[in-house]
């Protein structure tokens, strides 16, 4: 995962080095950290918001979870095309996915 502030640029850097394309996905992220452990709320397009934790240790992130009112069984561990699988979105859908003109 990388940031460019270019994404035309970045693009054309890809294709320059013989990359293709394989799939385009948007979304909105805010980004914490405490500590090891990082919270990101993501949205996908069309979706509700979401919430992210990930540290270097299993303990770290259940400890997070609990300081911040949850309990282990409102969280999922998945990949995340499977966890875009269950908010909705196809395997098709997930290649091309971005937010309309009225949710930019």
């Amino acid at each position: 995962e990388m940031q460019v502030s270019d994404l035309e640029k970045a693009r054309e850097i890809f294709e320059f080095l013989g990359l293709e394309v394989q799939k385009y996905q948007e979304n909105k992220r805010l980004s914490y950290r405490k500590g090891t452990v990082h919270f990101d709320i993501d949205t996908q397009p069309g979706k509700n918001p979401y919430l992210e934790i990930e540290s270097d240790t299993e303990e770290a992130v259940w400890s997070a979870v609990s300081a911040l009112g949850f309990d282990r069984e409102q969280c999922v561990f998945m990949a995340g095309s499977k966890f875009l699988e269950m908010l909705g979105f196809s395997l098709e859908q997930q290649k091309n996915l971005r937010f309309n003109e009225n949710d930019r």
